[in-house]
């Protein structure tokens, strides 16, 4: 008996307390040592993690496909 809105109201404030403590856990960067202006096109393209987007971009694929077939 649960309805779409239920399940927002449900969903919402588990999402910001979710996102208020990932915001508040991850160690904030330095600016001096992390700026991307100062990195080339070529060094940015190269700290970007190819494997775990495509496995995490797979893996929510396939998880809708497979949840309305």
């Amino acid at each position: 008996m649960t309805s779409q809105r239920a399940v927002f109201w449900l969903q919402t404030p588990l999402a910001l307390a979710g996102g208020l403590g990932i915001y508040f856990a991850l160690p904030a960067m330095s600016l001096a040592k992390h700026n991307p202006e100062k990195l080339s096109l070529s060094r940015q393209l190269l700290s970007i993690d190819y494997y775990g987007s495509v496995t995490l971009v797979s893996f929510l694929f396939y998880t809708v496909y497979f949840s309305y077939t």
